[in-house]
């Protein structure tokens, strides 16, 4: 398997597929965050903005010329701290493909990408899920919870 960077065009031209199998596997997930009941509609405009702006980090990874993982974070200023963090959005390798390594592996490359520019690299993951595994076994550690309202209009 091949890890390298691409462009947010590159991928979203060559991503529909996997994108699609992607959302089937989380996008149903039963638990409070409202984000994982949504459709899939991908932010296209948003997506090409931020690396216009030199905001965002893409990596993917290949089997032959066969896209077959991605991840994605994006790059913003701290606002206490005159620094830069790299946040990581999303990473999914097809479960065809996961294999040896292949999801620890395309973390790291896209952690090399996020020092190369950033200070820090920030995920997040659910309790007890397979992503939190792969990063409890790259090193990382708790810094924080992340906690998601309700919201009062909608009960």
């Amino acid at each position: 398997m091949d890890f390298r960077p691409i462009t947010i065009e590159e991928l979203l031209h060559l991503g529909r597929a996997l994108f699609v199998e992607h959302h089937r596997e989380v996008g149903i997930a039963p638990n409070y965050d409202p984000m994982h009941k949504l459709a899939l509609d991908i932010n296209e405009g948003g997506l090409l903005a931020l690396e216009r702006a030199n905001c965002l980090l893409t990596v993917a990874a290949f089997e032959g010329d066969d896209l077959v993982g991605y991840a994605i974070a994006v790059l913003s200023p701290h606002m206490l701290a005159n620094t830069v963090v790299a946040t990581g959005v999303t990473l999914y390798v097809h479960p065809k493909h996961r294999n040896h390594g292949s999801g620890a592996r395309l973390l790291y490359a896209i952690v090399q990408a996020g020092y190369d520019r950033a200070s820090s690299v920030h995920w997040h993951a659910k309790e007890g899920s397979s992503f939190q595994r792969i990063l409890l076994r790259a090193g990382a550690r708790e810094l924080e919870r992340i906690y998601v309202l309700r919201n009062p209009d909608n009960g």
